[in-house]
């Protein structure tokens, strides 16, 4: 019971090598998708006032030409320096 015919030899090393191959695989995806993911959050804009869609020049500009009030200028202003 203990010896192991040439036949069940061959199909543990063909599984054994098909099983490291696959845990491979995993380990080269999983490493793409880390480095992928992590760009991504790494290029994030954390600059004041990003998430806003304008910056400080595009908001005088909108004061100059009336599109927005001193007082919504003031309160924008504030949420893109905080």
């Amino acid at each position: 019971m203990l010896a192991a015919t040439k036949e069940q030899k061959q199909n543990l090393l063909i599984w054994s090598i098909l099983s490291m191959v696959a845990l491979l695989a995993i380990i080269f995806v999983s490493a793409f998708v880390y480095k992928k993911t992590k760009k991504q959050l790494l290029d994030v804009d954390t600059t004041p006032g990003a998430d806003l869609g304008f910056d400080l020049d595009n908001l005088k500009a909108m004061l100059d030409s009336g599109k927005i009030t001193e007082q919504e200028y003031k309160i924008l202003r504030d949420k893109m320096i905080k």
